[in-house]
């Protein structure tokens, strides 16, 4: 290669450095998408929690219809269902 070859080569080099870091620095310092993903990440939250609460819930529900189910039954012979 001639030397202004070289030259020219390591100049587009540079360049391309230069675009590659600045392309770089602004999905960096590029916040636009990062309030997204908070409240993505608060619904995902909520969900879990509602999700957990409401398995919890319903086992209590369930042993409180049964219990009330029962009483109904004891309290009323004739309308219960033999099981």
């Amino acid at each position: 290669m001639l030397r202004s070859q070289i030259v020219e080569h390591l100049g587009t080099f540079a360049t391309m450095q230069a675009r590659a870091a600045a392309h770089f620095m602004r999905l960096v310092t590029d916040r636009s998408g990062s309030t997204a993903i908070e409240y993505g990440l608060m619904v995902a939250g909520i969900a879990l929690g509602g999700s957990g609460l409401t398995a919890a819930i319903g086992v209590d529900l369930s042993s409180i219809f049964g219990s009330v189910e029962l009483e109904f039954c004891k309290q009323l012979h004739s309308l219960c269902i033999a099981r």
